[in-house]
């Protein structure tokens, strides 16, 4: 059997900002209340017990930020969540139905391989395929015994792909994956962190291009405080996409057609935390430029 461990902040990505840009809740833009919540008894508490008032869905993403993480999870509802993470390849145990699944909390937890799959939509337009060690045997007479012929299936839409990639540049830009940021090439991470105020159980890792997912795993009874999803395990990602690429850059991740860029009024934004368009009489230093779904 395969060693299952709680992802952490990792599943955030597949379990909470995907279904959220799918079901047309979310964009990259829109502002969540960042403050300590209590969700009817569960009151989940960031990182440092550090909160940041309105944030964009963007940032608090690439911050892993986990009060607007439960509260866009609990708007989806756990159910609809739950069933696009099982076509991304998660499982669940019938035990999996609060709202601390959006932070990683599983009974069972996950493999890596199951969680680094999951991942794999992100890069390839939304196709989801399960991950084999064996593409094809050919016996001596050259005669095919086993070949791989499943085919890939879409599990989520293209838009929302490219929208959720876009937003894990900035875990590498301004976030938990900073540690990824003097690699030249292009790409997207999330981080995840498991413990207790008094050490850690688990810290994750999980990078892809538009060619290849890389995932690193760390994890013990007892961790380090310091030892954290973004320390060890990014500077392990770092080393080998660095010695797995080196001079050869993996293109970007095209844009599709269903994605637009909007100019918005960002004094508006942070006054009424509302999403309006800039128009022709918006000074320029008001206008912020996002990424939108068009479909």
């Amino acid at each position: 059997s395969k060693l299952t461990r709680q992802p952490g902040s990792a599943i955030k990505p597949i379990l909470v900002y995907a279904p959220a840009i799918e079901y047309n809740l979310i964009a990259p833009a829109t502002q969540i209340l960042d403050e300590k919540t209590d969700f009817e008894g569960y009151s989940p508490s960031n990182f440092d017990d550090k909160y940041y008032g309105y944030v964009d869905a963007r940032f608090s993403l690439a911050k892993s930020l986990n009060v607007p993480a439960v509260k866009i999870f609990n708007s989806v509802g756990i159910d609809k969540a739950k069933l696009f993470a099982r076509r991304c390849g998660i499982r669940f145990s019938p035990e999996d139905n609060n709202l601390g699944l959006a932070l990683g909390g599983f009974t069972h937890g996950l493999s890596i391989d199951e969680l680094a799959a999951s991942y794999v939509p992100l890069s390839r337009g939304g196709f989801y395929k399960k991950p084999r060690l064996i593409k094809k045997i050919i016996d001596s007479r050259g005669k095919v015994v086993y070949e791989d012929t499943e085919n890939p299936v879409q599990v989520m839409r293209e838009d929302t792909a490219y929208l959720v990639s876009h937003m894990l540049k900035d875990s590498i830009t301004c976030g938990t994956a900073s540690k990824l940021g003097s690699l030249p090439y292009p790409l997207h991470s999330k981080t995840g962190t498991v413990g207790s105020s008094s050490h850690n159980t688990d810290a994750f890792n999980i990078t892809y291009s538009s060619r290849h997912t890389f995932a690193v795993w760390m994890g013990s009874k007892n961790l380090d405080l310091n030892v954290t999803g973004g320390s060890y395990p990014t500077i392990m990602v770092r080393d080998i996409i660095k010695s797995c690429y080196g001079n050869d850059c993996p293109p970007e991740i095209p844009m599709p057609q269903s994605v637009v860029e909007c100019e918005l009024d960002s004094e508006n934004l942070k006054q009424n935390h509302t999403l309006k368009l800039a128009t022709e009489l918006t000074p320029e230093k008001f206008i912020k430029k996002e990424l939108f779904s068009v479909h």
